[in-house]
């Protein structure tokens, strides 16, 4: 080890300190690139070469990537309808809309339940909530609606606040879920 040093020091005799400097610049460098410029990129040609591959996979679908899907207004609105929960899971859509409820802190009293018919089949059941809860509660249980029931809609928000509660919300909530009629 002293024999290395005694070496180096005589080489930066030798070439001077700028000289010095310069090398051992450029071996931060080459360290730098291989120690970590390059798994960097590695990384970035996989995620390149992965893109690529999803958009073979999109263009392999008849469409190329980016292009909107032509179809029929009869092929939109089945596939629309397919999407749309059965009206028989109504009850599993409503025990998800009051676990997000529980889950958030949001204190429910009541509520009004309305289901109603429209043109074409589609079925909207009306679910109006009064709701107490901060700011942020509030938020997080409407995330978390809209989340866990993907049919589901927000309607209308209406907000008040007590004159003595600082950071308590009494707020009217109105969602609407779309169902697929029979």
């Amino acid at each position: 080890m002293k024999q290395h040093a005694r070496e180096l020091r005589r080489l930066v005799r030798r070439l001077g300190w700028f000289a010095a400097a310069g090398l051992a610049m450029l071996l931060a460098a080459v360290l730098l690139h291989f120690g970590g410029a390059r798994p960097v990129l590695s990384e970035v040609e996989a995620s390149r070469l992965k893109l690529a591959t999803l958009r073979e996979q999109l263009g392999a679908g008849g469409h190329r990537f980016g292009e909107p899907i032509a179809k029929s207004v009869p092929e939109q609105l089945r596939a629309f309808r397919e999407f749309l929960p059965r009206s028989e899971s109504l009850p599993r859509w409503l025990d998800a809309l009051h676990a997000s409820a529980r889950g958030t802190g949001v204190a429910i009293r009541s509520g009004e339940y309305r289901l109603e018919r429209q043109e074409g089949g589609l079925l909207r059941y009306h679910v109006t909530l009064p709701v107490t809860g901060n700011y942020t509660q509030l938020r997080q249980f409407v995330n978390a609606v809209l989340q866990d029931v993907p049919a589901a809609s927000l309607d209308d928000v209406q907000l008040r606040r007590e004159a003595g509660a600082a950071d308590r919300l009494e707020a009217r909530l109105r969602f609407s879920i779309h169902f697929a009629g029979q």
